[in-house]
């Protein structure tokens, strides 16, 4: 089975709200994917990379504004978030840029949390359990045992197909087994019949044999004596493949 498997988290205005809360700090958030993202947002979303995700810019001796870009799956932007803060400018700019960081290992680790967790969910406490009773049906040799778990998804259609392959050889082990027996029952009879045709054939001819024998003891022509002779053989070539069989 052959695929990829996406794991994503959801950044919404409740989800940076409850960051800001958390961190204490001025946060805000704007959508790259916003038409009506003004355009000095824009040109400093474009300034960012995943090798340099963050900046800082004094808007006055007061005031900082950090920015931090968020990338997708896919390495496009999605998210540019703000932090504001009214500071010592030098201190302000040290601060700033740890809390930006800060802030953007938080959302790895959340994310990071989501994805292990549900891998674990959907993925591996699945696989294992499926593990475990395939694990089960090779110790018993049962090919009549089934997978009973029903995980969704590529598993479980992973889980049908093997069902489906238990099935198909159960169904040849008891074509195989009735075919052993019938050829059992077959051969069986084969040497029953032979038994009985080869006694009933060979008595006759042993009586046969035996005259054939009396009248070569009693006087008769060279051309009768060749004449018996032949049937004498015949009849114990005759013996002789009767044995054979």
């Amino acid at each position: 089975v052959k695929g990829t498997l996406i794991f994503a988290q959801a950044i919404s205005d409740t989800f940076i709200e409850e960051l800001a809360a958390q961190t204490r700090l001025k946060l805000t958030a704007f959508r790259l994917s916003d038409t009506g993202l003004p355009t000095e947002l824009r040109s400093l979303s474009d300034s960012l990379s995943p090798g340099t995700p963050t900046t800082i810019t004094p808007v006055s001796d007061d005031i900082v504004l950090a920015y931090g870009k968020l990338f997708d799956l896919f390495g496009d932007g999605a998210l540019l978030l703000r932090i504001e803060q009214t500071r010592d400018y030098t201190k302000q700019a040290y601060v700033l840029r740890r809390s930006m960081l800060l802030l953007l290992g938080v959302a790895g680790l959340l994310s990071a949390a989501s994805v292990v967790w549900l891998l674990n969910k959907w993925v591996l406490s699945p696989l294992l359990q499926l593990q475990a009773e395939l694990s089960d049906i090779q110790r018993s040799k049962n090919s009549a045992a089934r997978i009973s778990t029903a995980p969704t998804g590529e598993l479980g259609t992973l889980a049908d197909g093997i069902n489906g392959v238990l099935a198909s050889l159960e169904a040849v082990q008891h074509e195989y087994m009735s075919a052993k027996e019938a050829a059992e029952s077959a051969s069986n009879a084969k040497s029953k019949f032979v038994a009985t045709v080869s006694h009933e054939l060979r008595t006759p001819l042993h009586g046969i044999i035996g005259m054939l024998r009396l009248l070569s003891k009693s006087e008769m022509s060279r051309p009768r004596q060749a004449h018996l002779a032949l049937a004498g053989e015949s009849a114990y070539g005759l013996l002789a493949t009767i044995n054979d069989i």
